[in-house]
């Protein structure tokens, strides 16, 4: 393997910040997987879901119908509902930064060569 050769010629143009295929999956599919936990913990905090899951496993358990599981059942429907939105934009705001840093190392590459200029 190859490393990449250091930029000391004002000639020899610096390679733009690219990330692999598998770093940028491993990113997004970290993620994916966080926002399913998010919404894996909050179904469990919600009282219909949690006794349907007891009575498919076999286990009793009491409906009981209260303020603090209408609220929970609203922000687990909140999550579901804006998740898609949100991981949308986290992955907007990945690629405008991944945009920024190679315009960013392109334009200072390019101040550089004003020293150098022979006209």
């Amino acid at each position: 393997m190859n490393p990449t050769p250091k930029v000391d010629s004002p000639f020899m143009q610096a390679a733009p910040v690219k990330l692999g295929f598998g770093t940028v999956m491993i990113m997004l599919l970290t993620v994916v997987g966080a926002g399913v936990g998010l919404l894996i913990w909050y179904a469990l905090q919600v009282p219909a879901i949690t006794s349907e899951l007891n009575a498919w496993l076999g286990r009793p358990n009491p409906v009981v119908d209260t303020a603090e599981g209408r609220r929970a059942q609203v922000t687990f429907l909140l999550v579901v509902y804006s998740a898609p939105l949100a991981l949308g934009i986290m992955v907007y705001m990945l690629h405008y930064v991944l945009r920024w840093l190679n315009h960013w190392s392109q334009s200072r590459d390019d101040t550089d060569d004003e020293s150098y200029r022979m006209e």
